[in-house]
């Protein structure tokens, strides 16, 4: 009886402490306008909410922009090692496309929206860029 106290102590406490570590919650300083899903976001600093397995929440640092972003889960081999958000460049207009954080093989992928599509048929291939996020 005491030992499953124990194991459940632990457990509960493991629990507590991977929470704790991975709030889903970054912060990124994104130095360009950017496109997500649909929405057009000034440059600034952002909080990224990736809570929820299906939706991201950006909201700007000032509470002035925020959007809702539709993700899939997106799998790596590893676990990454840096927070980021990655970008296409078409031009001078960026389209968020990824999301990855520390600690996690788990990351999101952001659809391309019928803008980017249009774009990607003219200019093939985008260049990638990519900005650090901070936990």
């Amino acid at each position: 009886m005491k030992s499953n106290f124990v194991r459940v102590s632990m457990l509960v406490v493991g629990a507590a402490a991977a929470y704790a570590q991975n709030t889903g919650t970054m912060k990124v300083e994104i130095p360009f306008g950017f496109n997500a899903s649909g929405t057009s976001m000034p440059a600034g600093q952002y909080l990224v909410d990736t809570r929820t397995p299906t939706v991201v929440i950006l909201r700007d640092a000032k509470q002035h922009v925020s959007a809702m972003v539709r993700a899939q889960a997106s799998e790596s081999t590893l676990p990454q090692t840096n927070s980021r958000l990655v970008f296409h460049r078409y031009g001078d207009q960026y389209f968020l496309s990824e999301i990855w954080s520390t600690g996690n093989s788990v990351g999101r992928q952001i659809p391309q929206t019928k803008q980017e599509r249009a774009l990607a048929q003219q200019l093939a291939n985008p260049d990638r860029v990519i900005v650090a996020g901070v936990r």
